[in-house]
Formats: C-alpha cells, sequence, structure tokens
C-alpha cells in the first residue's frame, strides 16, 4: 500500500469530500477518478504498508465450497501502526475478494488485529475449524466465541512478552491453533 502525495493536496482533499459527498461514489471509485488526474507527486509519495495473502478454499455456512485469500503476512509501517489502516485494508480485500482468512499462526499484534480491530471495522468474524471443514461459532467480545469457545492457544510465545493481549483468554487443552483460522465475509 503507497501513501500518495499530491502536487495541490488541497485540491485533492476538496476533489474527494466532492466525489464523495455530492457525487456519492465509492472510495476505489473516487480513488480513480483522483489518480486520472495526474497530480501525483511522486518523489514524496511511499510504501506505508505490505499484506501478502494465498488462495484459500473453504466450506461456507451453507455447506457450498467458497474461495477466499488467507492473509500470509502483514506489515504497517510503525509511523501508521495503531491509525486503523491494517482495519481499513481488511475491510478492503474483503470486498474484493468476498472472503478474508486470518493466517494458521497467530501474532500477538496479529490475534490483538482480528480480535478488537476487525470487528468493529469489517463485522462479524467467525472461528472455523480447517481439519474439520466447518465453523465453529461467531468470535464475540473479550477475543472469544459468542458461546465461550476459546480459540487462542500460547503456542511457544513467552507470557511476558504478551503485552495487553494478557487480559484475554487462552485455551488451555489446545497446544497449536494451526487448524483454527478466523473468517470475515463481504
Amino acid at each position: 500500500m503507497e501513501e500518495v502525495a499530491f502536487t495541490d493536496p488541497e485540491f485533492i482533499a476538496s476533489h474527494i469530500d466532492d466525489l464523495r459527498d455530492n457525487v456519492g461514489l465509492e472510495d476505489s471509485e473516487i480513488v480513480d477518478r483522483i489518480m486520472v488526474l495526474e497530480m501525483e507527486d511522486e518523489g514524496k509519495s511511499e510504501v506505508i504498508a505490505r499484506f501478502a495473502y494465498d488462495n484459500f478454499s473453504f466450506i461456507d455456512p451453507n455447506g457450498n465450497p467458497a474461495e477466499g485469500k488467507q492473509i500470509r503476512g502483514a506489515y504497517v509501517t510503525p509511523e501508521r501502526a495503531g491509525a486503523g489502516l491494517a482495519g481499513q485494508i481488511y475491510r478492503h480485500l474483503t470486498e474484493v475478494h468476498k472472503h478474508l482468512i486470518c493466517d494458521n499462526t497467530q501474532t500477538v499484534y496479529g490475534a490483538a488485529l482480528w480480535a478488537n480491530t476487525v470487528r468493529n471495522v469489517v463485522g462479524r468474524v467467525d472461528i472455523y475449524n480447517v481439519t474439520k471443514h466447518k465453523y465453529v461459532e461467531e468470535l464475540g467480545d473479550g477475543a472469544k466465541g459468542v458461546k465461550g469457545f476459546i480459540p487462542w492457544d500460547i503456542g511457544k510465545l513467552n507470557p511476558s512478552s504478551l503485552g495487553k493481549w494478557q487480559q484475554y483468554p487462552f485455551n488451555p487443552n489446545i497446544q497449536q491453533c494451526y487448524y483454527l483460522v478466523l473468517i470475515i465475509s463481504a
């Protein structure tokens, strides 16, 4: 993901507001319209995030085969971390690909992103068992399922390195949650 700088940022900001408020365009259409103006200041534009993903096949709640994209890696520059950028990118990827799936091994930051930001920005997050090819339940408040299922294990992490994730529950009966993923759908 690139943060694009423009030769006349005030004009661009005003034009974006007009396209959104008066014309009613969606964000992707606004981007297309803005980029056609060829007012990018390439010397000031910079990469601020990178996301890698692969194809992922699963069975939807109705028992039908479905395809989505599974996150393999996500990086947001430290200057942009915590600003909600990852959640917005995940929302966009979900709109484009219909389904977005977390990776099989969550970092502390990734788990917090899915448990909080993704739920707040995108909406419903479902816990899915890859081995059994079925949904477990919806992820609810407090980083656990709405019926109480805990999809997180502590894995190989040292408890002292968990930061604020220490406030969330871990499933002591699961040694590695490789077979559990989280799915968001458009």
